[in-house]
């Protein structure tokens, strides 16, 4: 790119040159010829960043996280020379999602940095929303509360001037998140039940879950238990309406806490049986594993130790051969302690 911007310098001399001897139409032609060459190049580089960011994003899907780190970079490089900075914020975003799926959050940080950047630059405010409210999500992993309501403030105050209503729904329950982290639960079920109003306009199904389900715990804090089952309840609909497992799990976890503060066995044993089923129609291992392991500890609570070891043991033959050796060591030591005659005398 350098070398051509000197060849432009220099037709801009050979151009006055010609027109003074009277050849003012040849030096149009080549002018014009040298730009075509010039937008020529210019689209080869964009075909070339956009087949990188096309594998970047394949590599990403089959769990190549590093190659698709490097493809990225490579088709940021190629934006740059070609002078597309929306483009180069469009990646950035993918940077730092994989960085941060893969536990390298200060480069995620900085990728969804210098995307904020861009957005700035472009006085993209939407950008600006969803960049902060990622930076933020970033703090909150490295444990920067403080530093995290200050940035998810910022992205609800940006989302308010322009009435966004998918930002301050997502901003609302990031800061939500923060006041539950921070032990402040009456100000995080005010900010939840902001938050969950604005998610339900923005029809984004996983994401209102989301915010009923920390609105759940929020309400799991101060003991008003009807509440966090109701929360949970409807983050369990919408899971199985956009057919998302992890939420599922996560909204049935909030049910079980909440029977559990109910004292209603018949719906705690209910809903434990319906996570473990879950997890078995899915295959899913690791969730069969921490069925079994709530089950035997609620047989366990009951008094009924031949149940809890009974469920126990079928939990430790999956953490061995998932080698999960945390989850088998806990077993082992929960199966002894009920094989002593302490407990099954």
């Amino acid at each position: 790119m350098a070398r051509m911007a000197r060849f432009a310098v220099g037709l801009v001399s050979a151009s006055v040159l010609a027109g003074a001897i009277g050849l003012p139409s040849r030096a149009a032609d080549l002018t014009q010829q040298l730009n075509s060459d010039s937008k020529g190049a210019q689209r080869t580089l964009q075909s070339e960043a956009d087949r990188e960011v096309q594998l970047g994003t394949q590599q990403q899907q089959i769990g190549q996280a590093n190659s698709a780190i490097a493809s990225w970079q490579r088709a940021i490089a190629l934006y740059h020379r070609i002078g597309d900075v929306e483009a180069q914020g469009r990646v950035y975003d993918l940077l730092g999602y994989t960085y941060a799926r893969v536990g390298q959050l200060a480069n995620a940080d900085d990728a969804f940095r210098r995307r904020l950047a861009i957005a700035r630059d472009n006085q993209d405010v939407q950008g600006q929303i969803y960049a902060l409210n990622n930076i933020g999500t970033i703090l909150l992993q490295r444990r920067s509360l403080l530093e995290a309501q200050k940035t998810f403030a910022e992205a609800l105050n940006v989302s308010q001037q322009i009435r966004h209503t998918v930002g301050q729904g997502i901003s609302l329950s990031n800061l939500g998140l923060v006041s539950y982290l921070q032990g402040q639960y009456q100000q995080a079920i005010g900010q939840l039940e902001q938050a969950r109003t604005f998610r339900g306009q923005s029809k984004d199904l996983i994401g209102e879950a989301n915010t009923l389900s920390n609105l759940g715990d929020a309400y799991q804090a101060i003991a008003d238990y009807r509440a966090a089952y109701i929360a949970h309840r409807q983050a369990l609909f919408l899971g199985q309406q956009g057919s998302n497992r992890p939420t599922q799990f996560r909204a049935l976890d909030g049910m079980i806490a909440s029977y559990r503060g109910l004292g209603q066995d018949s719906n705690l044993t209910a809903a434990l049986n319906e996570r473990l089923a879950l997890a078995s129609t899915d295959n899913d291992s690791m969730q069969v594993l921490t069925s079994l392991k709530a089950i035997a500890q609620y047989h366990r609570q009951k008094g009924d130790m031949l149940g809890a070891k009974n469920y126990y043991e079928q939990a430790l033959e999956i953490a061995r051969s998932l080698n999960a050796t945390e989850d088998r060591e806990f077993l082992i030591t929960q199966i002894g302690a009920l094989n002593s005659r302490k407990f099954l005398r």
